[in-house]
């Protein structure tokens, strides 16, 4: 007759292997969220960038009170735009899927 003792023992390998492969899983979501996280830093820094880039030409001259922005302003606006549009579509996506591999943490961790 085998005891329950027996029985545990009988599984134990297979729990010590079932803990590490978690804990390498673990260890990947958490590697992942952190590279999404800084890639959406880097989106942001860009974003700044160039909303800045904006601000100081107006100031510098390339608006007329009379015509109002120059064309150089108004092509310079344009590609700034575009940048901010596009950086801020991908740091949403970045953030994403820094929550997705976050909450996959936890369900592994049993929260």
């Amino acid at each position: 007759m085998i005891t329950g003792f027996a029985l545990a023992l009988a599984w134990a390998p297979s729990l010590r292997a079932e803990t590490a492969e978690m804990t390498t899983e673990i260890s990947r979501h958490k590697t992942l969220a952190a590279s999404y996280a800084e890639k959406a830093a880097v989106q942001e820094a860009l974003i700044t960038e160039h909303e800045q880039m904006k601000a100081e030409a107006l100031k510098h001259g390339v608006f007329n009170a009379k015509v109002g922005p120059s064309l150089d302003y108004r092509a310079m606006e344009r590609h700034c735009d575009k940048l901010i549009q596009s950086a801020q579509d991908v740091k949403n996506e970045l953030v994403e899927f820094e929550k997705y591999h976050k909450m996959r943490i936890s369900e592994l961790q049993g929260q």
